[in-house]
């Protein structure tokens, strides 16, 4: 790799108690499984939040009299397209090799 030997990938790495770079991968590769698993609900969860921080501005008692200012009108949508675009990417991790 870029010049250097490829080391065994069963023999031990120097310093560690018996780990190999077989181990550390699965490790990594296990990990990896496991957060890319707890971002959807988490990233669902935040998108449900925002939507129902919008929707209950629509009962309150400014909404309500007619007296919202118009600059508190569509707040929360800006970041709504940042985290579906995230969460897009995230999911379908082939699909960056081919871009």
């Amino acid at each position: 790799m870029f010049g250097q030997a490829e080391a065994e990938i069963d023999a031990p790495i120097e310093g560690t108690n018996g780990a190999t770079p077989k181990m550390l991968s699965f490790v990594n590769s296990t990990i990896q499984n496991f957060l890319g698993i707890i971002q959807i609900p988490i990233f669902g969860g935040i998108i449900f939040v925002l939507l129902v921080l919008g929707e209950l501005n629509f009962w309150s008692p400014q909404v309500n009299f007619e007296t919202e200012p118009f600059s508190s009108v569509g707040k929360f949508w800006p970041p709504l397209p940042l985290f579906l675009f995230f969460i897009f990417f995230n999911l379908v991790p082939n699909r960056r090799a081919n871009l």
